[in-house]
């Protein structure tokens, strides 16, 4: 995992491109600049020679790639030198969960307590008009995050921060008494235009 790299690694494993620029060296090579992450961090990655590194098709923003690198430190910081890549492909065996940052908590969970406080809701016009917004857009609401950065940045992170706030609510009415219907309809559909807002790769 990226968080446990240290100098001088010997690296080969699976990661996400989250940014890619074709650049050009001082002696005329192309080369890429790379964002790389995994589920634990991200980490600047250097292609200096494209034509003796790059196997197969470019890689692009979202693709999964096959890494062989080393760590070297450049102002400080830790950067992989990379000596080949490519991207992945469906005889590779790698695990999405550690390659993706996503929520803590499994997708699935959170839908079933999105689906409990939408149940609670005692006005049926509400109760209907809730419960139809969520089911028409299960499939992004599952997986978007809330955010392109700041906060719950990551899959699965709009549906967390909406569960969070609807646990954290329900907890506050126990002391500040109020019409729950329209809390909760308010917390479930607060953030809804998110799926339209942000584009997930």
């Amino acid at each position: 995992m990226i968080k446990d790299f240290q100098k001088d690694n010997n690296i080969i494993g699976f990661f996400a491109v989250k940014e890619i620029t074709e650049k050009e060296t001082k002696e005329f090579k192309k080369c890429l600049d790379l964002t790389l992450l995994d589920a634990s961090g991200q980490i600047n990655a250097k292609v200096w020679d494209i034509a003796e590194v790059l196997m197969g098709e470019h890689p692009k923003k979202g693709d999964i790639v096959k890494v062989d690198a080393a760590t070297q430190e450049y102002k400080g910081t830790l950067q992989l030198k990379v000596y080949k890549l490519r991207k992945a492909n469906e005889t590779d065996q790698y695990e999405a969960q550690t390659i993706i940052p996503s929520a803590p908590t499994p997708p699935d969970r959170m839908w079933a307590i999105l689906i409990r406080f939408s149940e609670a809701i005692a006005n049926d016009k509400l109760k209907v008009a809730v419960k139809t917004v969520i089911q028409q857009h299960k499939s992004r609401l599952m997986y978007y995050p809330a955010a392109k950065s700041f906060h719950h940045s990551y899959q699965g992170g709009l549906l967390q921060h909406i569960t969070t706030m609807l646990l954290a609510a329900e907890k506050l009415t126990i002391v500040y008494p109020c019409n729950t219907d329209l809390l909760y309809a308010g917390i479930i559909l607060h953030d809804i235009g998110k799926v339209y807002e942000l584009m997930t790769e």
